[in-house]
């Protein structure tokens, strides 16, 4: 959660932020649900949304892109000049999945979506040296491209739903209201959830996968 505006208590900020979250609309489908509103979660939503899918994005969080602001110390070294595949776990697979622009793709993602980038020995970041930049032209890109951004909603389970998929998550309310379960159907899901996410808890059991191959079986 972000730190409260100054006269502001955490308790009263989580409201707020509960209460906002409550009041954005998500529908019952859409061609495109991300699972996750981070950095890879907002890139997602913004690479569906400008390519016409409509696209939503589901976020535990009360905001959207809230990790980012502890990147790089605050300053968001948000990539490198010179990327090695070999320094990955598996190289070979971030090599493949990643195509060999992935430097020059990073940098192409930040400035269209208005970030001044400079380097400093090599390394990457906003030209103000604030991760709040990157958070800010995220989001703006992603409004614009009219994802829609829906945080307070912590997915419990994805499953197979006719040709789709359908996501079931809790909604939690501002007012001292309790978590409500709701669901949406998508015809596409984007697993943007970072490290620890809880894959076959989420995925397996609707999906029934084996947790070995989760991820392998999920994208094919």
């Amino acid at each position: 959660m972000p730190r409260p505006p100054k006269g502001r208590s955490r308790a009263e900020e989580r409201r707020r932020l509960e209460d906002e979250a409550a009041r954005v609309e998500v529908g019952d489908s859409c061609d495109v649900c991300v699972l996750g509103a981070g950095a890879a979660g907002l890139a997602a939503a913004i690479a569906s949304a400008e390519a016409g899918a409509s696209t939503v994005a589901l976020e535990r969080g009360l905001s959207c892109g809230q990790k980012i602001l502890a990147t790089g110390n605050g300053r968001c070294n948000l990539s490198n000049r010179d990327l090695d595949f070999s320094r990955y776990n598996d190289p070979a697979f971030v090599a493949e999945a990643a195509g060999a622009r992935f430097g020059e793709d990073v940098v192409s993602l930040m400035e269209g979506s208005g970030l001044i980038v400079a380097e400093e020995d090599g390394r990457l970041y906003p030209l103000s040296r604030q991760a709040a930049s990157v958070r800010d032209v995220l989001l703006a890109r992603a409004r614009r491209a009219g994802a829609l951004l829906a945080p307070g909603r912590d997915v419990t389970r994805v499953e197979r739903c006719g040709q789709g998929l359908r996501v079931r998550y809790a909604l939690a309310c501002g007012e001292g209201g309790t978590a409500r379960e709701r669901s949406i159907y998508a015809r596409c899901v984007v697993v943007a959830l970072g490290g620890g996410a809880p894959l076959p808890a989420l995925l397996g059991r609707g999906l029934g996968l084996e947790a070995r191959n989760l991820l392998f079986e999920f994208l094919i």
